[in-house]
């Protein structure tokens, strides 16, 4: 079969109490998924030759598996960390006086006899793929 991949962006020009991104560690398991895997993996590298990781999630529901991968977008910058978003939402918007940021997610089904080894990779070059093209969709 061959590989598939739902992604999801989405963009708040102003966070704000209330009106903010969050975790698919909340909203999945809200709507019945059960994590399985929580960790992170390398998206790619930085210009500088930094890696940038970005979360990895394995769900379960009936029987059903999913990969998970997300990360958000603040101008340049790839977060996994939903922590070390907030921090950079605070700090940025004290410096320049932005609150904008985004949250992207691809969901790639896992397939009876497929590994998540091969499921992380086909999501992760697909990620690849999505996050070239994020800049002319998301403010830098």
């Amino acid at each position: 079969m061959a590989p598939v991949a739902d992604l999801f962006v989405a963009y708040y020009r102003v966070q704000k109490a209330g009106e903010s991104m969050h975790s698919p560690k909340n909203c999945l398991p809200g709507s019945g998924w059960a994590p399985l895997v929580n960790d992170t993996v390398v998206l790619t590298k930085s210009p500088e030759g930094r890696d940038l990781p970005v979360n990895r999630y394995v769900i379960e529901k009936s029987g059903e598996r999913a990969l998970v991968l997300y990360w958000y977008q603040a101008g340049h910058r790839v977060i996994a960390s939903e922590y070390w978003g907030k921090i950079y939402l605070v700090w940025d918007a004290m410096r320049t006086g932005r609150r904008d940021g985004g949250i992207v997610r691809i969901i790639v089904p896992l397939y009876k006899g497929q590994t998540e080894d091969d499921a992380t990779k086909s999501g992760l070059a697909f990620a690849r793929t999505a996050y070239g093209q994020l800049p002319s969709y998301l403010p830098e």
